[in-house]
């Protein structure tokens, strides 16, 4: 009788001992599955980049992004929002932007705030283009706005904006521009 409790012991033992090997094999394998996955998933997003990058590059419309440091809450009353949006900071931007604020090279500009544009003096017109942005669900199509620089002279933009808001905040702003002054 020992050596039947000691065979079936050991019977139970081994049946045990190829479930977990079996386990594990799976798991090597749900492991490099996954990391295979995960390569292929880096490259579509690099290539997706590259893209991006081009486009935001060759075009000849100002393109720019700002974000909120940290991101502003969107129940925030109207006006505080138009407040805040003085705050935003210049995260990215393409060379066509860069000269618009008078910098050769998108790295001169990065890190400015909004608040820093020639566009934010005129407060009435900066105010009415947050609100309309904001009541708008954070997002402007075909927006023109005209407002005054620094030296008094009629400047006119057409704009496309959007926000990036998650769980109820303004991370975000992505903007396309194009500069219709001399229209006026």
């Amino acid at each position: 009788t020992h050596l039947l409790i000691t065979t079936a012991g050991f019977a139970i033992i081994a049946v045990g001992l190829s479930v977990a090997l079996f386990g594990r094999k799976q798991t090597e394998y749900a492991i490099r599955d996954t990391r295979r996955e995960l390569e292929v998933s880096k490259y579509f997003e690099y290539q997706a980049e590259e893209r991006f990058r081009y486009l935001f590059d060759s075009t000849t419309n100002s393109v720019y992004c700002y974000h909120f440091e940290p991101p502003m809450p969107i129940d925030l009353p109207v006006a505080e929002q138009v407040q805040r949006s003085y705050d935003a900071v210049l995260q990215d931007c393409n060379v066509v932007f860069a000269r618009e604020l008078e910098a050769d090279d998108p790295s001169e500009v990065i890190g400015r705030r909004l608040g820093d544009l020639d566009s934010s003096k005129d407060a009435a017109a900066h105010e009415t283009y947050c609100k309309t942005f904001i009541e708008g669900d954070y997002r402007l199509d075909g927006y023109d706005f005209e407002y005054k620089g620094p030296a008094g002279e009629r400047r006119l933009l057409h704009i496309n904006r959007v926000g990036i808001v998650r769980s109820g905040l303004l991370h975000r702003m992505w903007a396309v521009e194009t500069n219709n002054t001399a229209l006026l």
